[in-house]
């Protein structure tokens, strides 16, 4: 009698999972159902249909990351050949400015030979005692102790002879 109290009352409520999976079950007999009916062949061709689709789709989906790649390592090879023409125009630059350096030495150089031993000697000489002459009055302005030396001519950059502090 207990068994029979059991089996009046109402199931128990499925978990989800099976409760999707008895409705897929309950949807496959209907669509094999269909099947049967005729409907079938029109499912079939419908599924055949998209199928084919669907591999045309992938096809094209793979030739486009082909040509994605190919343009990729097109990109960089064309990086690649920008920075070498750029290095090598470069490399060009700096040796001809090397070159232009190197005639400009020769031409002074040649310049200097012009110029007579004793002529160049005398300069020096002339050079040298001015410095000597100056130093002193120099040497502690540079060494930050006192102030400009006053009395002391030099030229601006417009070439006009200005005089010390004291001479104005």
């Amino acid at each position: 009698m207990q068994e029979r109290s059991e089996k009046t009352l109402a199931p128990a409520p499925l978990p989800p999972v099976e409760a999707r999976r008895r409705a897929r079950r309950e949807s496959f007999q209907q669509h094999q159902e269909g099947l049967a009916e005729g409907k079938g062949m029109a499912y079939f061709a419908k599924e055949v249909q998209l199928t084919k689709k669907h591999e045309e789709i992938l096809a094209q989906r793979l030739l486009l990351l082909q040509e994605m790649e190919n343009d990729h390592i097109g990109q960089k090879t064309e990086k690649k050949a920008s920075h070498i023409k750029a290095a090598k125009l470069a490399y060009k630059r700096n040796k001809s400015l090397l070159n232009d350096m190197r005639t400009l030495e020769e031409k002074l150089e040649k310049k200097l030979h012009l110029r007579s031993y004793p002529e160049m000697v005398n300069l020096q000489t002339l050079y040298w005692a001015l410095v000597e002459e100056q130093a002193p009055k120099w040497e502690q302005f540079l060494l930050g102790r006192t102030q400009y030396p006053t009395g002391i001519r030099y030229q601006n950059p417009a070439r006009n002879d200005i005089k010390g502090d004291t001479e104005r």
